[in-house]
C-alpha cells in the first residue's frame, strides 16, 4: 500500500490498520525495550537522589540554646545566630547591636523558651515584653496593646523548656 505524502512532506496519522499490523517482535520495539528496562532498573535509585533541604542557618540545626535573630520581619534583614544557653534560670544578657531595640523576628531552637526585656528590666525579672519558643515570632514589630516588643527589647534570657513544642 502506497501512501502519498501530504504538504510539507508530513506523514499521515496512523490508522487502526497500522496499529494492528505492528509486530511486537519487530526491530522497532527492540530499541524501546532496553530503554524501558534501564529506566525501570534505575527508578529505585531516584529515591536516594531526591533533593533535601539545606539548613539556612546554624539555628536550623536545632542546637539547644541557639536563637536566630533578625532586624527585619519574617527573618529578613541582618540575621545572626546567637548561643544563649538554656541553663535554668538562664543568663540575663544585653542584646548586642544591631539588634538592641531592633528585633524584627526571633526564633529559638526547640527545647528553649526565651524572653525579651526592656531597659528597665536589666535583671530580666517579670514576664518580659515577649515570650518566645520554637518556631518563634516572625513579626516582633507588631503593636501588641501599645507595646512593640522588637523596638523596646534591650535584654534577653533563654532557658530550657520541657513543655515547649
Amino acid at each position: 500500500m502506497k501512501t502519498a505524502l501530504t504538504r510539507n512532506n508530513a506523514r499521515p496519522p496512523l490508522t487502526s490498520e497500522h496499529l494492528t499490523s505492528i509486530n511486537p517482535t519487530s526491530s522497532k520495539l527492540c530499541i524501546m525495550a532496553p530503554i524501558s528496562l534501564i529506566t525501570m532498573a534505575l527508578m529505585p535509585l531516584l529515591a536516594f537522589a531526591m533533593p533535601t533541604a539545606i539548613p539556612e542557618t546554624q539555628s536550623a540545626l536545632e542546637t539547644p540554646g541557639n536563637i536566630l535573630v533578625c532586624t527585619g520581619e519574617n527573618y529578613t534583614g541582618e540575621c545572626q545566630t546567637h548561643y544563649l544557653g538554656i541553663e535554668i534560670p538562664g543568663d540575663c544578657l544585653p542584646i548586642p547591636d544591631p539588634f538592641k531595640f531592633n528585633i524584627g523576628s526571633l526564633r529559638p531552637d526547640r527545647g528553649a523558651i526565651c524572653r525579651l526585656f526592656a531597659t528597665d528590666r536589666s535583671d530580666c525579672t517579670g514576664s518580659g515584653l515577649s515570650i518566645l519558643y520554637y518556631p518563634g515570632d516572625g513579626n516582633l514589630f507588631r503593636d501588641v496593646g501599645g507595646n512593640i516588643p522588637g523596638k523596646k527589647a534591650a535584654y534577653w534570657r533563654c532557658q530550657e523548656c520541657t513543655n515547649c513544642t
